[in-house]
Order: C-alpha cells, then structure tokens, then sequence
C-alpha cells in the first residue's frame, strides 16, 4: 500500500489516479468475495477406509501335515478294475497291518523316493514300486540277478549309471538308484507314447518283450492296452500289484485302515563327499555311528568310498552342517589309511592299482608322479584298501535249511512252519514278490546269529585316542584293549588294531 501511496503522489495525471484507484478497490471487492465464499464452503469429514479383518490362520491338511497323505495325494494313474486287481487286492488285504507293515519297511526311505518323483513330476504310485519288486530291501537278490530296492539287472544299471564294482555297487545306493529308476521309467514311458501301464509292465519284463506283445496285438487287430496283451505271468500280476496297493492306500478308510502318521518332511539329504574317505571317518565327522553310515548307504562294499572325485552318501539332515565343516577342514592326506608299499621287478602302476583296488590315478596323485614309470625298490603310499572291508549288514549261517516249496504253500505258512518271519525267507531268498511255485527251493535260518561281526585291521593316526576310535567303529574302549591286549590307554602312530565291527546289534 505504502508503493500505491508513492505512486499516486508522483501522479499528476488525474486519469491515471482515478484508474489506479479503480483497480485498487476492485481487487479488495474480489478479494472480499472470495474469502465470504470460502466462509460458506461445508467442510465434509473424509471417512476412513474400512480394513479388513486378517484371515484366521486355517489348520495344515493332512496332505500337508503326513506323509502318506501327502503321497496319496499325489496319485495321478487312473483307477483301473480288473479282475487281476480284485485278486491281488485281496491278498493284501488279508493282512489288516500291510500298510503299516510297508511304512516300517521304507521308513526314511520313503520321504527321498517321493521327493524325487515329484521333481521329475511323476505319478507318486511309483513310491510303491519298490514294495512290489523287493519290499524296500536295498539287499535284495533275484534268482535271476536283479539286485537292490528297485530290482536293478546288472546291463540296465550300467545302461543307467550305476556303477558296480569292488568298493560301490549302486544298485543298493538309495539314492543313486532311485535316480536311475526314474531315468529308467521316464524313458519307457516316452517309448509307449505316455502309458504308464505299459511302462510298468516294461520295466518289469523288458521294453523289447512289451513292444512285441504290442505289435502283435496291433496285427490282429486287437486293443494294445496292458491287460490285452499276452505277456510272462510275473509281469501280468506285477503291474495288478501295484494298482492293488494303491488302491488300498487311495481308499484305506474304506477298507478300515489308517495311514501311518509318519510326518512329511525329508529327514534325509544326499551330499558329495567328494574324493576316497573311511566310512569311520565320515562317521566320527558327522557324529554318527559307523552302523548308521552303513545302514543309511547300502551301496558301498568297503570299509570306504570308491577312489573317484566324487562320491554321494545319505546321511541325516541333522548331520549335514556338521559333516560339511568337518569335511571342509580335514587334509587331504588323513580322509584315508595308507601302507608303504616297496615296488618289486615287473611291477607297473596298473598292476599295483589293481592288486589293491584303487586306480592308477589315485596312485600318482597320492605320490606325486608325473608320470607312469617306476623303480624297483623304491616305495609307493596305497589306500588301505585290501586290508579291511566293510561288514556287511546280513550275513548267512553256514548250514541254512533248504526247502522245497509244495501246492498251496505261502511264505507265511512257511514262515510259520519254522517260526521265522516271512520277510525274512523272502529277503534271504532275494524274492522280489511273495509268490511261490511248487518245486521251488527256499533257503530258511532258523537260528540267524545274533551278533554279526568282522574283524577288520586299523592303522592309528596322529591324535588318536581309544576312545576317539572307540566311538568311530561303535564300540567300547575295554573291548578295544581286550582285542588288542592292550595294558594301558597309550597308543602310537601306526600302530596296527584288531576290531571286532558289529554291524547288527542295536
């Protein structure tokens, strides 16, 4: 205003004045009116947005909870009726505890074969499988040669990788031979253009034997479904087997059954233990027994792992931070024993390799040669290899009872006959189902040995100590010093003891 008032003074220009003055009082007029308008204006309170209430927290299914249901879930085969079914369903089911009695058998092992069907995105029928051709047993021994929990021949599990040999055979792997069975199925179920029956049925008679029932039919003009085409008895009962027990597993509350509560989570992981290491070793590392390593990892043969780069051992997965840090920091010159070996005229790395079991590889790696030449006289560092073997978890009576299978036998009057379990005759037997034929001859323990044991020789290390190796091999320091007639508790570096490995007690 005080500018204004300058203005005006400096003005002389009476029109001048009188518009600026004009100007002036119409703004203040505006100005008036807009602030009466404002005035008038209702101010109207915004409400707040209503906020939902959170969701209550819904309990886990029992899908989520267990899991069998969570396998039963996962079947995925269409339901069949067949008379062949109706007849193996039937035969399960005169055994009100045959669920339960299949969970015993698989335990942990049932939780590793579901995890991996479902990664391949695979029916989970095929978790049962394994109770079909063999009953869970890792030990598993056809009369025909196929061998493990899946029932492996030795050119399939080659085909497959699964490696046999002196120190692994993968066919008793857990893990690697699950593997290998899913590779195996995937690949017939491709073949027969995504029947699953058909699958099956190959990979229990041969793909080559099925393509030919198919191709006749096909001929004739008759349908190539499973239970049209002419095929060996075993497999025409093999395939109903399955879809027999799953359709009690499917329907168990029908049949007046309950699902085991076995908790559905993996309680198992396979991990790389990398080079050759003592199975004692990865025992004391991972806090466990040297029985438990064993029972967890049937493939190995040998008191350690095969002299190659890499070797996968189940182990819990309690257990796995604990081994990987132990592993992590152990040298590589104490994962396993070695003896000083004196080369003789005529020796050669491969004949050296091969009288003690380890690979001409591990022999330069281990004495840092460049190449393959040798001398006389000189010495070389080899694996303990040949010394000690791994116990094996079952081991045979000398004179055992033969049997021969008479019209209208089964094993479990067998069984009973000689008060013995019938999944023991049919595991001492390698029977990859419970049927007989007349003529047929069993082998029968009726005393099996309580204690199976084998004495294995063991060189001591720098830091060992009684009760450090007592704990590796699972066994007490009195009964180290008894074996060894040993007077006091002090040991020295490459000492040599005697144990006593039980592999069968609890």
């Amino acid at each position: 205003m005080i500018v204004v008032v300058g203005l005006l003074k400096r003005c002389t220009n009476n029109g001048l004045v009188g518009l600026l003055l004009g100007l002036l009082l119409a703004g203040c007029q505006s100005t008036s009116e807009i602030s009466e308008s404002t005035a008038q204006q209702v101010v109207t309170p915004v409400e707040p947005p209503a906020v939902e209430a959170a969701p209550e927290p819904t309990a886990p299914t029992q899908a989520e909870l267990y899991l069998w249901h969570h396998m039963r879930d996962g079947f995925a085969l269409a339901e069949q009726s067949h008379p062949a079914i109706d007849k193996e369903r039937k035969r399960y089911l005169r055994h009100k505890d045959v669920i339960a009695e299949i969970d015993r058998r698989a335990g942990a092992y049932l939780a590793v074969i579901i995890e991996q069907l479902e990664q391949h995105q695979m029916p989970l029928e095929i978790a049962m499988l394994p109770f079909v051709e063999s009953g869970f047993d890792p030990y598993a021994y056809s009369h025909g040669g196929a061998v493990g929990m899946w029932q492996f021949m030795p050119a399939t599990a080659k085909r497959f990788g699964l490696a046999n040999d002196w120190w692994f055979d993968g066919r008793r792997d857990i893990y690697l031979s699950t593997l290998a069975a899913i590779d195996y199925l995937k690949y017939l179920h491709n073949m027969f253009d995504g029947d699953w029956l058909l699958a099956l049925a190959a990979y229990n008679s041969g793909e080559g034997r099925v393509k030919r029932a198919v191709k006749k039919n096909k001929r004739r003009g008759k349908a190539t479904d499973f239970f049209s085409l002419k095929l060996p008895s075993e497999t025409t009962a093999y395939v109903p087997r399955l879809l027999a027990i799953t359709d009690i597993i499917r329907n168990a509350e029908q049949y007046n059954m309950a699902l085991p509560e076995r908790p559905n989570q993996q309680t198992l992981v396979a991990i790389d233990v990398g080079s050759q290491i003592e199975l004692a070793i990865v025992a004391e590392l991972a806090d466990m027994s040297l029985k438990q390593i064993a029972e967890l990892n049937p493939g190995y043969n040998r008191w350690a792992t095969a002299p190659t780069k890499s070797n996968m051992l189940l182990i819990p997965q309690s257990q796995q931070a604990q081994l990987e840090a132990g592993l992590a920091q152990l040298p590589a010159e104490q994962r396993v024993s070695w003896q000083r070996y004196q080369i003789r005229p005529g020796d050669s790395l491969e004949r050296i390799a091969k009288k003690h079991h380890t690979t001409v590889n591990v022999l330069m790696t281990a004495n840092n040669l460049n190449s393959h030449i040798i001398r006389a006289g000189r010495h070389l560092m080899i694996p303990l290899g040949d010394e000690a073997r791994l116990p094996p978890l079952r081991m045979a009576e000398d004179k055992p009872t033969k049997y021969q299978v008479q019209r209208g036998d089964s094993l479990w009057l067998i069984a009973r006959r000689y008060k013995v379990k019938h999944q023991d005759i049919a595991r001492w037997n390698g029977l990859s189902s419970n049927m007989l034929k007349p003529g047929q001859t069993l082998t029968i323990y009726t005393n099996e040995p309580q204690h199976q044991t084998k004495t294995v020789r063991y060189k001591v290390r720098n830091g060992d100590s009684l009760s450090l190796i007592a704990k590796r091999f699972d066994v007490s320091v009195s009964a180290l010093k008894r074996w060894n007639s040993l007077t006091s508790d002090f040991l020295r570096a490459g000492q040599r003891l005697k144990i006593e490995v039980n592999l069968t007690s609890g």
